[in-house]
């Protein structure tokens, strides 16, 4: 399988030239200098890279023009012809008023760390790494119709307040649907503490519901009639013209959009990420790695067996789409993952039914 990921060899090659300690003194002197910077109201509007060249002891250097503040960039040094990336921040549609240096966010990747020297990094925080969650999920009313802006305005609000009595992280964002919204779980070092966020999510979304009387969905797509309506949100209608423009090369995916149309009687041309697009629950696990190996196997041996509870119980299944049941393939929302060039992120299906012998 062809993947753009470096191979051993070269990520034994990088060890070699750029020393894991080093990144990581570097990467610690940028982070302390950042918070101090974004704490400076004179700064709000510059990038100061020779105030960080200097807590760093190395010259910082960005991926587009330093001085477009408006424009997105990319923070990285360079030792021996090898890079190795400090930060990044969005451009100014996505910092919500924030300044550069209070947009930056730091990289948590060590490239320098692979199999052959994972005996040297002693340390807790980087035997185990952080680890986050996000639950997804759809909102309805009792009878299968689809909130107002208001009421999904309103149960967002109930449920900061439940998570603030918790003690849970109280961030609730909007997704790509606008009847569907996304709550996190702040990385931290422990799976036991992840999980017990978890439950503190459940919590507070069941309370919420119970005030707003509001419901979510627990399958990964709607039994109910949808009019699969888009967020006017800034960052998902950049996410769905590029969604769009990208499928735009592929005829194949055009075909396949056209096919999911007729399968799910849509009376509507939605287009690739309005198909895509489902607005029942799911959640995501994510390990914040300083490389790809350490990563998955914290994954593996910490929370295989939960992982795969929580697949069976929210990814697979879900059947309808529509309001049309979908009698030939059960998982919906691997089918539909197809229609879109992005969706189909690995090309090979999580869904065991869909795989050969699976």
């Amino acid at each position: 399988m062809e993947t753009p990921l470096p191979s051993n060899d070269e990520l034994e090659s990088f060890s070699k030239a750029v020393n894991w300690k080093l990144i990581e003194q570097q990467r610690n002197q940028f982070n302390s200098m950042v918070a101090t910077l974004s704490k400076d109201p004179n700064r709000n509007n510059t990038l100061p890279l020779e105030d960080l060249s200097e807590c760093v002891g190395a010259p910082v250097q960005t991926t587009s023009a330093p001085d477009d503040i408006d424009a997105p960039n990319v923070l990285y040094l360079e030792k021996d012809g090898h890079q190795y990336i400090l930060g990044s921040y969005v451009s100014t549609r996505y910092r919500k008023g924030k300044s550069i240096m209070e947009a930056m966010t730091p990289y948590n990747l060590n490239p320098a760390v692979n199999h052959t020297n994972l005996n040297e990094t002693a340390t807790p925080a980087v035997r185990m790494r952080a680890l986050g969650a996000e639950i997804e999920l759809g909102l309805l009313h009792r009878d299968g119709r689809g909130p107002t802006e208001a009421e999904v305005k309103e149960y967002k609000r109930h449920y900061a307040e439940n998570a603030r009595r918790v003690g849970i992280t109280p961030q609730v964002d909007n997704e790509a649907c606008v009847y569907q919204i996304e709550t996190h779980v702040a990385p931290g070092v422990g799976y036991h503490k992840t999980r017990h966020s978890l439950e503190g999510i459940m919590q507070s979304l069941v309370a919420s519901s119970e005030e707003t009387g509001l419901m979510t969905a627990i399958l990964s797509s709607y039994p109910t009639e949808s009019d699969f309506r888009m967020s006017p949100d800034p960052k998902v209608q950049t996410a769905v013209d590029l969604m769009i423009d990208m499928n735009s090369h592929f005829p194949e995916y055009g075909e396949r959009l056209a096919k999911a149309r007729d399968r799910y009687h849509c009376d509507q041309p939605y287009h690739h990420v309005e198909m895509f697009r489902l607005q029942g629950c799911h959640i995501h696990l994510d390990i914040a790695g300083r490389s790809e190996a350490l990563g998955l196997f914290t994954f593996y041996t910490m929370l295989r067996s939960a992982s795969a509870a929580a697949n069976v119980a929210t990814l697979k299944g879900g059947p309808f789409v529509n309001g049309t049941c979908d009698a030939e393939l059960l998982c919906t929302r691997e089918y539909l993952r197809h229609t879109t060039a992005t969706g189909n992120y690995i090309d090979i299906p999580t869904s065991p039914h869909l795989s050969p012998n699976g």
